[in-house]
């Protein structure tokens, strides 16, 4: 993407989303246009991101990938990006964060809630208390600091629990609400400490590649 390159990766790309998503508080948002942009940035052609109503569609964003293009997605330089992350590709059921548009597709939610959480990290009265795991702390949980308070934000995946229906009418909110009481009982059972740690089994590159770009789903080692 022809980003600076004397910062963490994933920080570039948290503010160059910040900077080009706009999300009004009446739900309407340029995901769509964003995706068409950074497309036309990557590559060529459409691709990697796909996946729109068809009045969306550029000649960098179309509707479906299907007969145009398949992951992995080549790059001018010769470099190629996979459909997924190595966090996704150990959990059933995950589709890649390229997919915008569809049953089952988190791409949309990725573009938006970054800006989000970006400046909730950012906020001037959090930005002193709070940590992202695992781009700012490694693959540990961090020393809580004795005097004030301390937020950590990690990426979650509702599907890592078994879905309760009866604790919300609408079926994200019980989601998130299912693996939220998951975790807490994970907690209660002196076990989520563990779970900050990682996974055993990475090489050192990958290791440093998800410390420093590709990030980690809590729970998914």
């Amino acid at each position: 993407m022809g980003l600076p390159n004397d910062d963490a990766p994933w920080s570039a790309i948290w503010r160059q989303l910040s900077s080009r998503v706009q999300d009004g508080a009446a739900n309407t948002n340029n995901r769509f246009a964003v995706a068409s942009e950074l497309n036309s940035v990557m590559g060529v052609g459409p691709g990697p991101f796909w996946g729109c109503p068809t009045q969306h569609e550029t000649s960098f964003l179309r509707a479906t990938k299907r007969g145009q293009w398949d992951f992995p997605y080549s790059l001018p330089t010769s470099e190629q990006l996979k459909r997924l992350r190595e966090t996704e590709r150990r959990m059933k059921g995950v589709q890649e964060t390229w997919k915008l548009f569809g049953v089952g597709s988190v791409g949309s939610q990725a573009l938006l809630g970054i800006p989000c959480l970006a400046r909730l990290r950012d906020h001037p009265g959090l930005a002193a208390h709070s940590r992202v795991w695992s781009f700012e702390t490694g693959f540990a949980l961090p020393p809580l600091p004795e005097s004030i308070p301390f937020v950590l934000h990690v990426e979650i995946w509702p599907g890592l629990a078994k879905m309760d229906g009866a604790l919300h009418p609408v079926r994200d909110a019980a989601l998130v609400m299912s693996l939220a009481r998951h975790l807490a009982e994970v907690d209660v059972r002196g076990n989520l400490g563990d779970w900050f740690s990682g996974p055993s089994d990475l090489s050192p590159a990958g290791r440093a590649a998800c410390i420093s770009e590709e990030g980690w789903i809590l729970g998914a080692a």
